[in-house]
């Protein structure tokens, strides 16, 4: 696994296209499926909101999660709106590295109605995200978001605290985390959808990015067989070794990434579950409605000195101590990969980093479901 800040990223894949062929500040509206006159070939003419249009063999819609290409496949009686999941993220990177960074490069601590995400993100920074359940639309125009976060979490770890402070007001950026439920159609004639216009996710498995490479990838793969007659260039374009055309190298590729990115988006929405409704021990963070019975409220934090482990903290640990190896394998492979096949390297051009292994016992639970640590 390699974390790699999101800028970075984006000037490693800027740097792979040529300018000529890079046009920002346009917004799409529409498309068209035409036909050429001469030729009888299909194409897609895309329409923007300053009038212009531009036409091309294939559409690839990565317009986000308000994908107007996504609205238009999906039909005006058929809308689908994005889900608003209860909490707002704060997020920022800063110059911050922990001693045992080599070991530790991830971290999530959790607290009931919010819970704060960091991880190492190389030269000695941490990029962090932090979550509060509250409802959309509360942006803060306080000016003092970083005092503010401080305030939110007082009492948490040091580290978190020493993340916060190390960060810059204005390197503070908040927005609200909206998903959308999966859908099984990507593809409609000579278009598609990639990345959040296909499967726009909450963060807490860090795959909204990871799936939309994956896209890119199993797309070019599918359309680099298809030459310049539709035809596929190879016998081995397919399964059963057929010619491919646009369409077809389209299907296929809606076929092999549709489940497993609604599945990852499935355990994204799980993950979300888990972290936001977490408490440590039976009483704590007492559930709202228990204000409308007189005494519930002190009763609850009157248990909660005895520190009993929170039943649901029990089964969750219980759970991942039989699920994590294999949700971890699905998410970073697909399938089991075998240690000789895997990279030494990484593979991304400008970041040789060596790769690292931890301990076998790293991830394992130390002691009883519900009192380890």
């Amino acid at each position: 696994t390699l974390v790699l800040n999101r800028y970075v990223l984006l000037d490693i894949l800027k740097r792979r296209v040529n300018p000529e062929n890079m046009v920002l500040g346009k917004r799409v509206t529409h498309y068209e499926e035409r036909t050429a006159e001469t030729t009888g070939e299909r194409y897609v003419e895309v329409h923007f909101d300053d009038g212009t249009t531009e036409s091309g063999d294939v559409v690839v819609a990565a317009d986000g999660i308000n994908s107007a290409v996504r609205k238009q496949m999906r039909g005006r009686n058929n809308p689908d709106k994005a889900t608003y999941s209860g909490y707002t993220c704060y997020t920022a990177t800063c110059d911050f590295e922990l001693e045992d960074v080599d070991s530790i490069g991830y971290q999530v601590y959790l607290g009931n109605g919010r819970y704060f995400v960091a991880s190492d993100v190389g030269e000695g920074q941490t990029q962090w995200y932090a979550f509060q359940k509250q409802a959309a639309g509360n942006k803060d125009l306080s000016g003092d978001m970083k005092g503010n976060l401080l305030g939110l979490f007082e009492g948490w770890s040091n580290d978190v605290r020493a993340r916060l402070e190390a960060t810059l007001e204005e390197d503070i950026e908040q927005r609200d985390i909206y998903d959308r439920r999966p859908i099984f159609k990507w593809v409609e004639g000579n278009a598609c959808l990639l990345g959040d216009s296909a499967h726009a996710m909450q963060p807490n498995m860090g795959q909204g990015g990871c799936q939309a490479i994956e896209d890119a990838y199993v797309l070019a793969e599918a359309l680099a067989r298809v030459d310049a007659t539709g035809a596929s260039t190879s016998a081995s374009a397919s399964d059963n070794g057929a010619q491919l055309s646009v369409e077809a190298a389209l299907s296929e590729y809606e076929g092999k990434r549709c489940m497993r990115a609604a599945a990852i988006h499935g355990f994204a929405r799980s993950a979300a579950l888990m972290t936001t409704t977490w408490r440590p021990y039976i009483g704590s963070d007492p559930y709202e409605f228990y204000g409308y019975v007189p005494g519930m409220m002190a009763f609850w934090k009157f248990v909660e000195q005895f520190k009993i482990p929170h039943p649901g903290k029990v089964i969750g640990q219980i759970a991942m101590m039989f699920s994590i190896d294999f949700i971890l394998e699905y998410i970073a492979c697909g399938s089991p990969v075998r240690e000789q096949d895997r990279v030494k390297y990484c593979q991304v051009p400008g970041v040789s980093v060596p790769k690292r292994s931890l301990p076998e016992d790293a991830f394992k639970m130390k002691g009883i479901p519900g009192f380890s640590r």
